[in-house]
This record gives structure tokens, sequence and C-alpha cells, in this order.
């Protein structure tokens, strides 16, 4: 059965708001390495292709409207391809060092949020993130996968683990 987009209402909020609680401590850090006693993890081009092509055919596009379609496209084009990875690759290593302008990071780091009815009745809520946030998380998590699978082998079975 295909889902579709719920209704807006007070209601499907509550139901929503329901499944995601409030974090009490938002600004809580507690635990987690400073960024600046840190080296960033940084890509290079070829990290930066193979994530745009990773994407399945027909993924939407987030906030700015940019589908990875789009980008695809673009790589594609021998006259766009070598200065779009580059920028890219650029523009990934920046968000990998956590050097964003926070004026930029709502919308880089926000998205679309739809809810999707289920066949059960319920609700299931549905983000569709920025694009260019996206590249830059499929890079770091391929490069996360990589170093950690061994670490969670035998016992974890869902990652980096084929028919896992």
């Amino acid at each position: 059965m295909i889902s579709h987009p719920a209704t807006s209402n007070l209601e499907n909020f509550s139901v929503l708001a329901g499944k995601h609680t409030v974090d009490p401590y938002p600004d809580s850090l507690s635990g987690l390495p400073s960024p600046s006693n840190t080296i960033p993890y940084q890509v290079e081009e070829s990290d930066v292709e193979a994530a745009i092509r990773s994407f399945p055919s027909g993924f939407a596009g987030g906030p700015d409207g940019l589908r990875p379609q789009h980008l695809l496209e673009l790589l594609n084009h021998r006259d766009t391809s070598s200065a779009l990875l580059k920028e890219m690759t650029g523009f990934t290593n920046i968000l990998l060092r956590g050097a964003c302008q926070v004026e930029v990071r709502p919308i880089l780091f926000g998205g679309n949020f739809i809810a999707l009815t289920q066949k059960s009745g319920g609700l299931r809520p549905l983000a569709i993130r920025c694009t260019l946030r996206r590249v830059a998380a499929k890079c770091a998590n391929r490069y996360a996968v990589n170093k950690l699978a061994s670490f969670f082998a035998p016992l974890q079975v869902g990652i980096a683990t084929p028919a896992g």
C-alpha cells in the first residue's frame, strides 16, 4: 500500500510531537570531545563523487529545492564536472570541520517535514534534508562505517555486513 501525506491538523501534530521528545538539555554536550581538540575528517573529490552517485533515482530536494539528480547531471556533464567536484569537496570539508556559518545552519541542517499515513493507521514522520548536507553526511558515514565495521563485528550485523 502506498503511503499518503497525512492531514495537517492539531491531532496529527500532537501524535507526531509525542513520537519526538524534546531534549531537556539541548545545550549539553557533556562527554563529547571539543572540536578544537580533534582533527576533522576531510574528503577527497572521489569521496564526494561516490556520495553523489549513491543517491537512488528520484530522491527529493530539501528546503532549497536542490535535488540529488541536479548534482548528478552536473557531475555527468563534461564541462561542469571538475568544477562541481572541486567546489563540492571544499564545501563538504567546511561542513566536516564544523566551520559552517551560524546564520546558514538552520537552513542547511533543517529540512522539509511531512507526516505519512501508515497502513496500520499510524503516522510516520519524514524529513527531507538539504541535499548539500546529505552529501557531506554520506561522506562521513562511509568513512565511519569503514573504520568501525570490524569493531562492531560479529555482534552487530546491521552496518557494513552484507545481508546483515
